[in-house]
């Protein structure tokens, strides 16, 4: 009788001891696979389906584990939602343009205005230009947008960006991946993801 009177008392502080165990274990997050946002849950939609067309994503929280790469990305893709709302076009090149600028070609009717943003999200010069014909028809028929074709490679490289720019019928975009520049190409309508050749 002593020997089942000890299990009985020794199984609840068993599973007391394993569950707290397995509490310390767990750091108190819900969802280890991304630390510190509670909104971004591992395997949701926005994870798992295609890119998203928002550039108000914060890609600072950068599920890639590349921490190194985040900040730039996010500011450059800042940088593009800026000067489309400044310009009030549609942007179809972006390239880094010293330290934490980036100038953003947007096509504007006939004219292309570029616009430099710096990380802050300040705009600080405009400038316009013709606009190719070619290109404006490739803006406005592009199922992809730019932020789109980013957010694609980025999540598949997990590089940091360099420049991206229309070469229809793709988005050309250049990653840094560990010191090597990379360049892949989104189809302008289907979305798909290609090495450059």
């Amino acid at each position: 009788m002593t020997i089942h009177s000890f299990r009985r008392t020794a199984a609840p502080g068993l599973a007391l001891t394993l569950v707290l165990g397995l509490a310390a274990c767990s750091g108190g997050d819900s969802n280890p696979a991304t630390p510190g946002d509670e909104e971004f849950l591992a395997g949701s939609p926005s994870q798992t389906t295609g890119p998203t067309s928002s550039p108000d994503t914060d890609a600072s929280e950068d599920p890639s584990g590349s921490p190194g790469a985040a900040e730039p990305n996010a500011a450059a893709l800042r940088a593009i939602a800026v000067a489309e709302d400044d310009a009030g076009g549609t942007a179809y090149a972006v390239e880094g343009a010293g330290a934490s600028v980036w100038e953003v070609d947007v096509a504007v009717d006939d004219r292309t205005v570029q616009v430099e943003v710096n990380a802050d999200g300040d705009v600080l010069s405009t400038g316009d230009d013709d606009l190719d014909v070619d290109d404006r028809s490739a803006v406005d028929d592009a199922a992809f947008a730019l932020p789109d074709a980013i957010d694609r490679v980025l999540a598949f490289s997990g590089g940091t960006l360099e420049e991206a720019e229309l070469d229809d019928p793709h988005w050309s975009v250049t990653v840094d991946e560990q010191g090597d520049d990379v360049d892949y190409r989104v189809h302008l309508e289907t979305g798909e993801l290609t090495g450059d050749e």
